[in-house]
C-alpha cells in the first residue's frame, strides 16, 4: 500500500483511470483529485478521492502530485503550484511531449520528477506505461512511481530520450 497522499491534477481519460485503480491502493484520505471542470472534479467522489479546492491546496497536501494535464496547460499549470513544490515531494507527469527538464527548469530548485507515459490499454488495467527519471528523482521516487502505474498494467524503465519511440 502507497503511504503517501497522492494527487492527481487532471480528471480526464488517464486521470480518472488512475484515481480509479488507486482508490483502493490507498488509505482513505490518501488519495485527492483537482479539475477545472466542476463535473469531472466531482465525479472522482465515487472513487473516495477528497476533491482539492484547487490546484494549490492540493500541491500543499499531498506528497505525490500527477500532472494529468494537456500539454497546452502544463506551463500554467507549474507556474501556479511552483512556490509549493518541495524537495520532498515527487511530481509525476503525464503531459505527452513535455520533458522532466523543462519541468525541473520551469519549477527550479531541485524538483523531483518521474516522467510517464501509459497507453490507452490502461483504461482496462492492460496498459504498459514507460517511466522516465529526472536529473533528481531517486530509485525510492521510481519505485513510488512504479506502484502507482502498475496499478494501470504493466511498467518499463526507459531513458527518456527514448519516450517518444516507445510511444510510438
Amino acid at each position: 500500500m502507497i503511504n503517501k497522499t497522492i494527487g492527481v491534477i487532471g480528471c480526464g481519460n488517464m486521470g480518472s483511470e488512475l484515481i480509479k485503480r488507486l482508490s483502493g491502493a490507498v488509505r482513505r484520505g490518501r488519495l485527492m483529485a483537482y479539475d477545472a471542470d466542476s463535473a469531472r472534479r466531482n465525479a472522482m467522489r465515487r472513487y473516495k478521492a477528497v476533491i482539492a479546492k484547487d490546484n494549490i491546496a492540493l500541491a500543499k497536501q499531498c506528497g505525490v502530485i500527477i500532472l494529468a494535464v494537456k500539454p497546452k496547460d502544463i506551463e500554467g499549470l507549474l507556474g501556479r503550484i511552483k512556490k509549493f513544490i518541495t524537495k520532498d515531494k515527487l511530481l509525476i507527469s503525464i503531459a505527452a511531449g513535455i520533458t522532466t527538464g523543462y519541468i525541473e527548469r520551469s519549477l527550479g530548485g531541485g524538483a523531483v520528477v518521474v516522467r510517464a507515459m501509459p497507453n490507452m490499454p490502461a483504461r482496462i488495467g492492460e496498459g504498459i506505461s514507460s517511466l522516465s527519471r529526472g536529473t533528481f528523482a531517486k530509485g525510492s521516487d521510481f519505485k513510488i512511481a512504479k506502484e502507482i502505474f502498475s496499478k494501470l498494467g504493466d511498467v518499463v524503465q526507459v531513458d527518456e530520450d527514448l519516450v517518444d519511440a516507445v510511444t510510438a
